[in-house]
């Protein structure tokens, strides 16, 4: 999101009654229909599914200047989804029917929105194509290049807000898969884990490593 279209985000939002949220705490439960879309000052928020064992399959993480859901706004297709606090969020709610009239109003927004959606499918669609022909180790890699690129934005190093089982569920891999394959990243020390983040050191290097094996 360039910065002309994220001041005009902002500035809309901005309009309406902020709220924040405590890590762990829903904000959107599955077959709940919202009636706002709402928009990430500040934080992550977790998009999950909960299968039929119970288990949840995390499918995005959005950060600042995220807003979210639109599916809902835009469509009468049902909610699957909980939105869940990562960290500490303060976010912005505002109804349907003015974010859309904000939309209409401004092309720029709207051509970055889809711009951002068609990105984002573009990774699903490669995601599933590296779950059905590559390694766990090459898989385990596109997904942490897939979230680099997301929440680095040029820079050379980031921070992902997940855990290493949450990586996992995004690769469709067990998290014993995942702590194998970390441990030959870890080895290269191209990244480190703590509890509650993924940090590569290096983006470019990460890359290189993944264009090798592929």
């Amino acid at each position: 999101m360039n910065q002309v279209v994220q001041k005009k985000v902002q500035d809309f939002f901005s309009k309406y009654p902020a709220r924040s949220w405590d890590p762990k705490q829903i904000i959107i439960h599955a077959d709940e229909r919202p009636s706002y879309v709402f928009y990430i000052e500040s934080g992550d928020v977790r998009q999950y599914i909960v299968d039929k064992r119970g288990e949840e399959i995390v499918v995005n993480t959005l950060h600042h200047p995220a807003f979210f859901p639109m599916t809902q706004a835009l469509t009468h297709a049902p909610n699957h989804f909980f939105f869940e606090a990562v960290t500490q969020c303060r976010l912005h709610a505002a109804p349907h029917d003015e974010v859309l009239r904000f939309l209409a109003d401004n092309q720029d927004v709207t051509q970055d929105l889809l711009s951002r959606v068609l990105s984002g499918l573009d990774g699903v669609l490669m995601r599933m194509v590296y779950s059905m022909s590559e390694s766990a180790y090459v898989r385990v890699l596109h997904e942490l290049m897939l979230q680099s690129h997301r929440i680095g934005q040029g820079a050379s190093e980031v921070t992902l807000p997940m855990k290493e089982y949450e990586l996992g569920q995004l690769c469709g891999l067990s998290r014993e898969t995942v702590s194998r394959e970390f441990k030959k990243l870890k080895k290269q020390k191209l990244v480190a884990l703590d509890h509650q983040t993924i940090h590569i050191y290096d983006i470019d290097a990460l890359q290189r490593e993944f264009e090798q094996n592929t």
